[in-house]
């Protein structure tokens, strides 16, 4: 039998204000529907109020059914649509509509989405199972199935994600560590990132968010991170986005008191947490997990949090590989100047004599091969840089030989009649995509004339 959102919602959501008999789905019925209600000026369905209003409402449901049944999606979307507008236009005060529990619907919905995903990834829990996850973490027979689904899943199909992040994560963990001991905050907030970011330096998610700590672009300047659009972003230095993750989270743990509300914040915005605690009363994670009042996603965050760490724990590898240079910035073992004019990044990796690619890794926050343009800054002007351990000397002196003006060894190119993106991209031989990310992703209607664009290295 098909699922659907229609069928799984409809039904509950109006099971408080009336009930109709179930409906029998002849051949005959099934023709008398088969063409979508047209809406005609003899029949406009704004006149309809009060009573007509929920009777031809619960008539478009009834009908969205049946086409869904029949598989015909789009005529079932038609249906269902109307009928929500006529609900709107019905007789039914404020205090009807407490008794059309939405929520109780997207739980019918969520729960069966889950019980396809794991019928689809082939995980089946014992009841020895979920046992033992709850004896580790007393939150609850319902968080418990949630880490034991997760951790199952890490454990088979999502193994090789969960091998390569905690990889990853092992040559964090002592940094981590040292991190949560000086601020004196839980151990389970370090296998927060790993969930967060897979401990992807570049990661970005759909809305945004960027880095090892995935801050938002407005919380990571709130938190004390530089961010100056692509020239310059320390959501990407893990050095400078972790720390201020802490502090956040030292905030947060401030204000709930609960390591499980105080990440659950960091996912989805403390001021939503704090408004679902309020209107129900609320004083923890268990409480609010058990009313489903949270988006989705923070629900299962949690769950995935205590799924990694319990598996990270009994998980051994023979020979972690580490990033060199990566050991380098976690164990400070480096050396730093400043530059106080826009200065290439090429420039300074040939005066210390290393690659550029190496200098780079030094300095993930810098997002072209150059400091920000001098216009971008402010105030004074003063970008630190990270150079290997024993070069400092070096640099100095032959930094100070350099005399020339800078040139952005990318490259520019001033917009002209005619040209578009596409055009400009094709002509460099370059990708649209790197342009547009080059250039902060510029609204082609507001290319003007005589306006530089920066052309990346192929």
């Amino acid at each position: 039998m098909r699922k659907s959102l229609l069928a799984l919602l409809f039904p509950l959501l109006l099971g408080g204000c009336s009930t109709f008999d179930k409906i029998t789905k002849n051949e005959e019925e099934i023709k008398e529907i088969d063409t979508v209600y047209v809406e005609t000026s003899s029949n406009p369905l704004d006149t309809l109020k009060g009573e007509s209003a929920y009777i031809k409402a619960k008539e478009f449901f009834e009908t969205a059914e049946r086409f869904y049944e029949m598989g015909k999606d789009d005529s079932a979307k038609v249906y269902f649509s109307k009928g929500t507008k006529l609900l709107s236009q019905s007789n039914l005060s404020s205090n009807d509509y407490n008794f059309i529990d939405i929520r109780e619907s997207l739980d019918n919905l969520e729960r069966y989405k889950r019980q396809k995903e794991a019928i689809e990834n082939g995980i089946e829990l014992s009841k020895d199972e979920i046992e033992k996850i709850e004896q580790k973490f007393p939150i609850g027979e319902k968080f418990a199935k949630k880490v034991a689904y997760y951790e199952k899943l890490f454990e088979t199909k999502k193994n090789e994600w969960f091998l390569s992040s905690f990889e990853r994560f092992l040559q964090y963990e002592p940094y981590l560590d040292s991190l949560l001991k000086e601020n004196n905050q839980p151990e389970i907030i370090k296998y927060m990132y790993p969930i967060e970011s897979a401990m992807e330096l570049s990661i970005k998610s759909k809305a945004g968010a960027k880095g090892i700590a995935q801050f938002m672009n407005q919380t990571g300047k709130l938190w004390g991170l530089e961010i100056l659009g692509l020239w310059y972003d320390e959501r990407l230095d893990p050095l400078k986005a972790i720390p201020a993750s802490l502090k956040y989270l030292e905030y947060l743990l401030s204000d709930f008191q609960d390591p499980n509300l105080a990440i659950a914040s960091y996912n989805c915005g403390e001021g939503r947490v704090a408004d679902e605690l309020r209107k129900f009363n609320s004083f923890n994670f268990d409480e609010l997990l058990s009313k489903n009042v949270l988006p989705r996603e923070t629900i299962e965050h949690l769950p995935k949090i205590y799924a990694y760490k319990d598996l990270s724990e009994r998980t051994r590898l023979e020979t972690p590989k580490k990033d060199e240079v990566l050991e380098k910035l976690l164990t400070n073992n480096f050396d730093t100047v400043i530059v106080r004019k826009q200065t290439s990044l090429n420039t300074i990796a040939k005066a210390i004599g290393i690659p550029m690619n190496e200098l780079k890794s030094y300095n993930p926050a810098y997002g072209f091969d150059a400091t920000p343009p001098e216009k971008m800054v402010k105030e004074e002007y003063a970008f630190e840089i990270r150079i290997p351990k024993g070069t400092r000397e070096k640099f100095n002196e032959e930094y100070l030989k350099i005399n020339e003006p800078f040139k952005f060894e990318a490259g520019s190119y001033v917009i002209k009649k005619g040209d578009t993106l596409s055009k400009i991209a094709a002509k460099f031989k370059i990708s649209l995509y790197d342009l547009k990310k080059a250039n902060g992703f510029p609204d082609p209607k507001k290319l003007a004339l005589g306006r530089r664009l920066i052309i990346p290295e192929r």
